[in-house]
């Protein structure tokens, strides 16, 4: 088997010899690294009819996001678990991240520990990638249309196993030192244009829930993206780790007809 190649960061789209777009592997994240992928890629964009993300960030309307994803009184985090292991959790996460799980008792774990990550972050970080590109959209005119749904997103956040996500949690505040210098290693790594380390990453720490998380997603985002490269010019903005792999988007692409080259 051909071995991938890592730089696939960003990659022009072609129907046949005629460009129809750009296809850009984002961090949800605002940094260094990831503004010197928007200063590159930003120019592009102008080019375009219209962005593609992963949702319409009009939708993500304060409160109504998370109200979609508020436990029942039944399976908040705190009736999970004894309460002697809820407390040495939330003692962890209260001293490594100052995040107090209390806080987040009706939340799915999995939305407690994107709240985790955001706070490895330092508080001069620089405003996310999906941001930026949305805001340069509308500023300009451009359509901007929303590949998936914030309530599709809740429900797949919300169909995976209780037992899976707070066992993922309890990892998380016993070993958050290790996460931590993972999280910065995959900024570090998406400076250098390195997609697929950051995929087979991605892939690793998610474990059993890759299937939900990232490849049952591509698929459907495949036939999203090409529905509309057949009516317009866009350039398609996704989190980087939906692009490499045997069920990436790269791929998934080249199986709906497109050839990809690869920028950078």
């Amino acid at each position: 088997m051909r071995k991938e190649t890592s730089k696939k960061i960003f990659l022009e789209i072609f129907r046949g010899n005629i460009s129809c777009g750009y296809l850009v592997g984002s961090m949800h994240v605002g940094s260094s690294s990831t503004d010197s992928i928007v200063n590159l890629t930003m120019p592009y964009l102008n080019r375009m009819d219209t962005l593609l993300m992963e949702f319409d960030l009009s939708e993500a309307i304060p409160g109504e996001v998370t109200n979609r994803l508020v436990l029942s009184e039944r399976n908040k985090i705190s009736n999970q678990i004894p309460r002697v292991k809820y407390n040495r959790i939330r003692n962890r996460l209260l001293r490594f991240a100052s995040i107090d799980i209390s806080d987040f008792d009706k939340m799915p774990p999995f939305y407690l520990i994107s709240q985790i990550y955001n706070s490895f972050l330092p508080e001069q970080a620089g405003i996310p990638m999906d941001i930026q590109f949305y805001l340069n959209a509308r500023e300009t005119g451009k359509s901007v249309i929303g590949i998936e749904t914030m309530e599709s997103q809740a429900e797949i956040l919300s169909s995976i196993p209780m037992d899976i996500q707070m066992r993922a949690l309890d990892d998380f505040s016993r070993r958050f030192d290790r996460h931590r210098k993972a999280f910065l290693k995959s900024v570090e790594l998406y400076g250098k244009s390195s997609a697929h380390h950051l995929y087979q990453l991605n892939k690793k720490q998610m474990g059993p829930v890759r299937r939900q998380l990232i490849y049952e997603r591509n698929f459907k985002m495949a036939d999203a993206i090409d529905l509309n490269l057949q009516h317009c010019r866009a350039m398609v903005v996704v989190g980087v780790g939906h692009l490499s792999g045997q069920f990436g988007l790269i791929r998934l692409l080249k199986r709906c007809g497109y050839r990809l080259k690869v920028i950078a």
